[in-house]
């Protein structure tokens, strides 16, 4: 009796032990994690990043929960946001970094609360419960804590199917205390789903509705009576139909499907679908496709190359660890989809249901579709089964532990303890480690050209994507720079997507505005396209390889429209459409190159557009001095702004410099892949051209 007293003593203090091991590591985890969000991610932020910062922004300037005017991309008006928890942070503290980082810091705390909350209300013990969390907050991947914490984009879709589970779980008395009032948690459910799947319900269907809804009826379907034969009966109790969980479900997203085409249609939201615009792929895109996912698969949960600069034994016994942990989650799922017909626990029945449900769908659409599989870090549309494995995950150490109570308790405890170097590796700069610069972190390349901006008075500018919103985040909008594109053409275009069309109104900056080149941009050929549509600066100045070309008024002006209406339909032809007006040459400063102006109206009844599947172009065909064609796609100009029926508008083209001598230019209209208007009895526009020898 007293052996046995004395182990079970042994056993308790065996297991405190280790548990004491795994909460250390647990915390040593999510204090790196807190410090990468927090602090360190300021190396790596991006315009990505930035772009919740702008919405912010355009909140609290117009006061409006959706800005009027603000551009969404591929259908995602982005509420709920970290922009809810920015927006009102500006009454106190800039638009910079720090309020960007307190949203994520309540992203890290939001979504592990839900994790544990839910592995504890399944009856998980804290070993357990702590391990999985350890995971989490190590990242899973740098991408993934990228995702998830920092940029806080792929936050709301597993957080509301933890949150939702948690609901059905106390709904179905899966709970040991379910919530009082059976409505509480319908109402809840209801207002989860809907503010989720509002922001995209597109998405939300996918990722969110239909795992709780294929979670909620597995659970349900364990109550089904034994000798139930009456096929009605058990259709209903199946589909759901008429229970009360299940239409608080279905009505949430119906309700937020509505408000989201209704807000669409009556014009109070606008998006532009780039990557959201799915095609078919062939097979040898399938393939590709297959291969990116075998890869992608891994390196999203952790196995990704990463050397952070240590040294390579170092990295490659950290990278070894990175990818067990990511067989081993993937390997949980196996085996819980294997074991699933005889599996007996309703709850984990009901999860591995639940995770076919969020992967299958998600992967033939993956495959099957361009322009979804670009690389690895496109696996994080597989957010939601990734979380599904974590507590399937819970669900098999668990099992672990009750078959081999004290070798599983420092398995586990060892385990947590090598999350810790993986995290530290993944989020801190352990090159600068034990030296004062470990905290001076600072994005280098985008701050140093926000210090020169401000130290030349500049406040207002155009930048592409990549350098734009983050510039404008890192000074703290001292400095605010809208993206642009650079069109082939040498057309600068407003930002098509996450932008607001009041950045790009000339009014509402009337002093001098500068467009930023990264060294990409700045080669000779574009500088002088940009000289033929912008004019020439009145200054510039270089810094880091980029060039800053300063403007004595708004640029904008001259700047491609923001909307983009679809041309998708060939044109009649024997409609009216287009029709040339006048063209006429101009030269370009400083250069041999030349500008034809071209005046067009449209005098048909639908709304031409130099974007779609059938685009309207104007072309331009070089000719000999006796009329033959010497080159037909000399230069083309997609419509700049939508032409509605009755208007008129002038477009620029640059042309490309010609060999010296006397040539005759054709100036043409053109649909893309349809046909020439000349070819349809439209009159074309012939203009001399003498190009002297450069």
């Amino acid at each position: 009796m007293l052996r046995s007293v004395d182990g079970q003593r042994a056993s308790l203090a065996w297991r405190g032990a280790s548990l004491a091991i795994v909460a250390v590591a647990f915390l040593a985890v999510l204090a790196i994690l807190l410090m990468f969000v927090l602090h360190f991610h300021r190396a790596y932020f991006t315009s990505d990043d930035a772009v919740v910062n702008m919405l912010a922004g355009s909140m609290g300037e117009q006061g409006r929960l959706l800005p009027e005017g603000w551009v969404n991309n591929n259908g995602d008006l982005m509420m709920p946001s970290a922009a809810l928890v920015v927006a009102p942070l500006l009454r106190w503290m800039p638009n910079g970094f720090r309020a960007h980082s307190i949203a994520g810091g309540l992203a890290v705390v939001c979504l592990l609360a839900a994790l544990m909350g839910l592995l504890r209300i399944l009856k998980m013990p804290w070993i357990v419960v702590l391990v999985v969390a350890t995971l989490l907050a190590s990242g899973i991947s740098y991408q993934f804590g990228n995702f998830v914490f920092a940029q806080t984009t792929y936050f709301w879709w597993p957080v509301g199917f933890l949150f939702g589970a948690l609901l059905i779980c106390a709904d179905r008395r899966v709970m040991a205390r379910p919530f009082p009032n059976a409505w509480i948690g319908t109402a809840s459910l209801f207002a989860a789903v809907f503010s989720i799947s509002f922001a995209n319900p597109q998405r939300g269907l996918l990722m969110l509705v239909l795992p709780l809804y294929a979670f909620d009826r597995a659970l349900a379907a364990a109550r089904i009576p034994r000798g139930e034969t009456n096929w009605i009966r058990r259709w209903c109790h199946l589909s759901g139909f008429g229970d009360r969980m299940t239409i608080s479900l279905a009505a949430s997203f119906a309700a937020a499907l509505i408000t989201y085409e209704t807000l669409k249609f009556s014009g109070v939201t606008e998006s532009v679908y780039n990557a959201a615009g799915l095609h078919l792929a062939d097979w040898k895109g399938v393939w590709r496709h297959a291969e990116i996912f075998a890869t992608g698969w891994f390196f999203y949960l952790g196995a990704e190359p990463f050397s952070n600069g240590l040294n390579p034994a170092i990295e490659g016994v950290l990278r070894l660890v990175r990818g067990v942990f990511a067989v081993g989650l993937t390997l949980v799922g196996l085996r819980e989809i294997w074991c699933l017909p005889s599996q007996r626990d309703p709850v984990r029945r009901a999860l591995v249901v639940a995770l076919l449900v969020a992967f299958v769908p998600v992967l033939i659409i993956y495959l099957a579709f361009d322009p979804l599989a670009i690389d690895y870090g496109t696996t994080r549309y597989f957010q939601v089964a990734i979380f599904i494995l974590l507590v399937l995950a819970a669900f098999q150490l668990r099992d672990f532990d009750r078959a081999m109570p004290r070798f599983a308790t420092w398995v586990l405890a060892v385990a947590a303890l090598l999350l810790v170097p993986v995290s530290a590796q993944r989020f801190l700069p352990l090159a600068k480690l034990g030296s004062a610069a470990f905290w001076d972190v600072t994005n280098v390349r985008v701050e140093s050209v926000a210090a020169v901006l401000r130290r030349e008075g500049l406040r207002w500018g155009y930048a592409s994507w990549w350098n734009a919103g983050v510039t404008t985040v890192l000074s703290e909008s001292a400095v605010h720079i809208s993206p642009v594109e650079f069109l082939s053409s040498g057309v600068v275009s407003a930002g098509p997507v996450m932008t607001s069309h009041d950045w790009y109104r000339p009014a509402r900056w009337k002093d001098e505005t500068f467009l930023l080149l990264s060294p990409g941009e700045a080669d000779a050929a574009k500088l002088v396209m940009l000289a033929a549509t912008l004019g020439e600066p009145k200054r510039m100045v270089e810094s880091g390889g980029y060039r800053v070309q300063v403007y004595d008024h708004n640029i904008a002006a001259d700047f491609g429209c923001l909307s983009r209406v679809p041309t998708d339909q060939r044109i009649d032809k024997r409609a009216s459409t287009a029709r040339l007006l006048s063209a006429q040459l101009s030269p370009v400063a400083g250069a041999p190159a030349r500008l034809a102006t071209v005046r067009v109206r449209n005098e048909g009844t639908t709304t031409l557009s130099g974007w779609g599947r059938f685009p309207l172009s104007v072309g331009v065909e070089l000719l000999s001095r006796d009329g033959a064609v010497v080159k037909q796609n000399w230069a083309r100009m997609p419509l700049p702004c939508p032409l509605a029926p009755g208007d008129e508008r002038e477009i620029r083209i640059p042309l490309p410099h010609a060999a010296a001598g006397e040539w005759n230019i054709r100036v043409d209209l053109v649909q893309e892949g349809v046909a020439w208007f000349r070819d349809r009895g439209m009159k074309t526009i012939e203009l001399r051209l003498q190009q002297d020898a450069s």
